[in-house]
């Protein structure tokens, strides 16, 4: 196509200045309209111990519970095709001349509902747990669900003087801080030059392989120490812990070994009866470590 004489077709490449200056302003508004994505949730599932403070609301015979040990409240929560669920352990001595008993409580969570960095759900007890993420810690409360379950003794073969059995009814606020998880044994060095042939399948088993050989001989040698009866000066305490299951069930235990292993802070372990974690306040010697606190064979976990 020609252009007519004394005329000149506009160069459709360019725009000028003030149309392209109402395009970006068009362009920036249209790109504050758009709503943002919405954050993805925390990822919450996991292990989580912490303090905790409770009240049994009964008539008459109301119970206060002080939980200040690192695991007087214990939460598991785990994922499995997209639905959360879980349990929940409260260990809480009564406080001393209070007439109250031990709250001694294991609880299932059918389900939790999680939303961005909260969630709630409610236990197998009945009660109603709401908590959300600040900072660190799983910060929340609880409170009986009024027209839920029926409940449950508060605590086996304990009533009142009129002979009265106070049924569980707690309220009360949490905070728990997540477990860290153990980091993942390495591979030993000979193994990523074999690996090559084989790929990441043959990897991968070499690292699990070691981990397993690691874990093996420390059993061993714990098991060893415990059977000849020597040991160092400050490896006289138990490294026994085990978390009690429901009546009935056996205690998860991490072995049954009872002494050989290092007495963390404490000069010769936690004496029984008394608080314990572990790791820095291990029980003494021929003590197991049951929900946080130091018991013998006659305890929650047997050996």
């Amino acid at each position: 196509m020609h252009p007519l004489p004394g005329k000149t077709l506009p160069d459709s490449r360019r725009l000028p200045r003030p149309a392209l200056a109402a395009f970006a302003l068009l362009a920036a508004a249209a790109a504050a309209q758009e709503p943002a994505p919405p954050p993805a949730p925390t990822d919450l599932t996991g292990n989580w111990t912490g303090t905790g403070t409770f009240t049994n609301e009964w008539p008459s015979a109301a119970c206060a519970y002080e939980g200040t040990a690192g695991t007087a409240v214990t939460l598991e929560l785990s994922r499995d095709a997209g639905k959360v669920s879980g349990s929940l352990a409260i260990d809480v001595p009564s406080a001393p001349g209070s007439g109250c008993p031990a709250l001694r409580k294991r609880y299932q969570i059918p389900e939790a509902q999680v939303s961005q960095s909260a969630v709630s759900f409610t236990d197998s007890g009945g009660h109603e747990w709401n908590l959300g993420l600040r900072k660190q810690f799983l910060k929340g409360l609880v409170a009986w669900k009024e027209g839920g379950r029926p409940g449950e003794p508060l605590a086996e073969g304990f009533s009142l003087p009129s002979g009265v059995r106070p049924l569980t009814r707690l309220s009360g606020e949490v905070k728990l801080e997540r477990v860290a998880e153990p980091a993942p044994a390495e591979a030993p060095a000979g193994a990523a030059g074999k690996a090559k042939k084989g790929g990441s399948l043959v990897r991968n088993a070499a690292i699990v392989l070691g981990a397993n050989v690691v874990a093996l001989g420390v059993l061993v040698g714990v098991n060893r120490v415990a059977k000849t009866g020597s040991s160092s000066a400050t490896v006289t305490c138990s490294p026994r812990t085990c978390l009690p299951g429901e009546p009935g069930q056996q205690c998860l235990c991490n072995a049954n070994v009872l002494s050989g292993n290092p007495c963390g802070t404490t000069t010769s372990g936690v004496p029984l009866g008394v608080a314990c974690d572990g790791n820095a306040l291990p029980c003494q010697s021929g003590f197991s470590c049951n929900a946080g606190v130091c018991e013998d064979r006659n305890g929650r976990c047997p050996y």
